[in-house]
């Protein structure tokens, strides 16, 4: 059963980690995406497979620079990258998995990006109930900075995350200018920047700089028309709950990712909330939301999220 909670947590996370001003996405994407094209304050996804229940929470919030790069964790190689402004916007993802069999699993994401650039700052992950491991980055010029936490023991594990033992540090390097990358993402910011790309669709597709396990990735958005999609969420919009069923042309847009650099040979899938092929996104352009995520996970086939509740901006 161990392995089928892996599998199940593999499906719902990205380092997805989680991760707005204008966006200049980078030199081969188009500009000028604005983060008053989201009207989402908070997103709740669930699905089920094989019995296993998965839920996940996305909240989108404003912090102050100086207090959140305070926290942050130092880097030991690389020039920090700095904030442009004097807010920064962060992204957190809540997950918990739900197995028929054995303890749940929890996963807590924040990601730090500079609302001006756009570009990832620093973020962590924290993972509970099977795995336990605490991930913080700092993104620099050169590179990405990891510092991990694990328990050595299953007593330790039931102590705080800073008192787990078991650390290292770890610096991928990369050459942001040698892939014409203006700016760094993580998986988790994309389920932002995709609302501005589906309200004012480009030219050409939008291609991003996405940072993912070990290496960077460029990944392209491609529009895919349209498809019929019935909804049932809950929309709050300040005290205001309002049940909404019903069926709409969903916009489709299509993720390809393509690593950059072959990393002494050892590159990894790109993975999505662990879809790792013909991952999908579903949006209702006219709510403005995304509705659906579906692709292939392996050993499970094709998965599916739905939008469960939102919480809507004033």
């Amino acid at each position: 059963m161990r392995t089928g909670i892996k599998l199940i947590f593999s499906w719902i996370l990205a380092v997805a980690f989680a991760g707005s001003g204008a966006l200049p996405v980078n030199a081969q994407g188009p500009a000028g995406y604005g983060a008053d094209a989201v009207g989402w304050k908070t997103l709740e996804f669930g699905a089920s497979k094989l019995l296993n229940r998965v839920n996940t929470r996305i909240e989108i919030s404003s912090v102050d620079t100086a207090a959140a790069t305070a926290a942050a964790v130092a880097s030991d190689r690389g020039e920090p990258l700095a904030a442009s402004g004097p807010s920064l916007r962060r992204i957190d993802v809540h997950t918990t998995i739900d197995p028929t069999i054995g303890a749940s699993v929890g996963l807590v994401q924040h990601f730090w990006i500079d609302t001006r650039k756009n570009g990832v700052l620093f973020g962590e992950s924290l993972r509970t109930g099977q795995d336990e491991y605490l991930r913080r980055f700092r993104f620099t010029r050169q590179g990405v900075f990891r510092f991990r936490r694990e328990p050595r023991s299953r007593q330790e594990a039931h102590l705080p995350p800073t008192r787990w033992s078991d650390t290292k540090a770890s610096f991928f390097a990369y050459d942001p200018r040698k892939w014409d990358c203006r700016q760094i993402l993580v998986p988790s910011a994309l389920i932002y920047l995709i609302n501005a790309v589906i309200l004012n669709p480009p030219e050409h597709p939008p291609t991003f700089c996405v940072f993912h396990k070990r290496q960077l990735y460029r990944v392209t958005l491609n529009h895919g028309g349209t498809q019929l999609l019935d909804l049932d969420y809950q929309a709050r919009s300040g005290q205001r709950l309002v049940d909404i069923r019903k069926r709409i042309q969903a916009t489709r847009l299509l993720l390809q990712a393509v690593p950059l650099g072959d990393y002494g040979g050892e590159v990894e899938d790109f993975s999505f909330l662990g879809f790792k092929d013909n991952v999908e996104f579903f949006f209702d352009p006219s709510a403005r939301l995304p509705v659906m995520i579906s692709g292939q996970v392996p050993t499970l086939g094709k998965s599916v999220l739905r939008l469960r509740a939102v919480q809507l901006l004033p």
